[in-house]
C-alpha cells in the first residue's frame, strides 16, 4: 500500500509505531533527549494527514508510566506504560477484528505481527516522504487545551494557583 498524493486509503486506520518512526526520522531523533517535545513534533507533523483518515500513534513509556490514551490535534496517542508499545499496537488490531488498517513501521516482527491480523504494512520511509520536512514546521505546535492543561499539571504534581 503506497501513501503518494493520496494519504491514507479511504477508511483506513493509519497505526503508527511512534518511536520507532521518531528514530527513522533525524530531526524527531535529535528531540529524544525530551521524549515528549520529540511525540509532540511527530504528531505536528503527521496532523498533516488529518481528513484523509483516522490516525493513532503507539508509543513506548508515557506520562506517569501508565498505559493511557490522548487524544490531541485530531489523532490518537496511545502510551503503552511498562509495556511494550508493538504489543498495545497488535491488542488494538485483536479487538478490531476486520478494521482496515495501515501499520507504519521497520520493525520486521511487528510488521509480521500486523500482516498475520489482516493489516497492511508499510515503512516509515514511506510516511515520512509523504510528509512536510520537521523545519517548516517545528513552531506550529497548537497551544495546549485546558484538559491537557489540567492533565500535564496532575502529571507533574503542580497545583492550580489560587487569584
Amino acid at each position: 500500500m503506497r501513501f503518494g498524493g493520496g494519504g491514507i486509503p479511504h477508511g483506513h486506520w493509519l497505526l503508527v509505531d511512534g518511536h520507532n518512526l521518531i528514530h527513522a526520522e533525524a530531526s524527531l531523533r535529535g528531540l529524544m533527549g525530551d521524549p515528549e517535545q520529540a511525540r509532540r513534533q511527530l504528531e505536528i507533523l503527521l496532523a498533516h494527514l488529518r481528513g484523509k483518515g483516522r490516525i493513532a500513534v503507539f508509543y513506548d513509556g508515557g506520562p506517569g508510566g501508565e498505559v493511557a490514551e490522548r487524544h490531541r490535534d485530531g489523532l490518537v496517542a496511545q502510551y503503552s506504560g511498562n509495556g511494550e508499545a508493538d504489543d498495545l499496537l497488535v491488542a488494538w488490531l485483536r479487538a478490531r477484528p476486520g478494521v482496515r488498517a495501515l501499520v507504519v513501521t521497520d520493525d520486521r516482527a511487528l510488521r509480521a505481527r500486523a500482516r498475520a491480523l489482516g493489516a497492511s504494512t508499510t515503512g516509515c520511509s514511506e510516511l515520512l516522504a509523504a510528509l512536510p520536512p520537521l523545519r517548516e514546521h517545528a513552531d506550529d505546535a497548537p497551544p495546549l487545551d485546558e484538559a491537557e492543561v489540567a492533565e500535564w499539571m496532575k502529571v507533574f504534581g503542580i497545583e492550580e494557583e489560587e487569584e
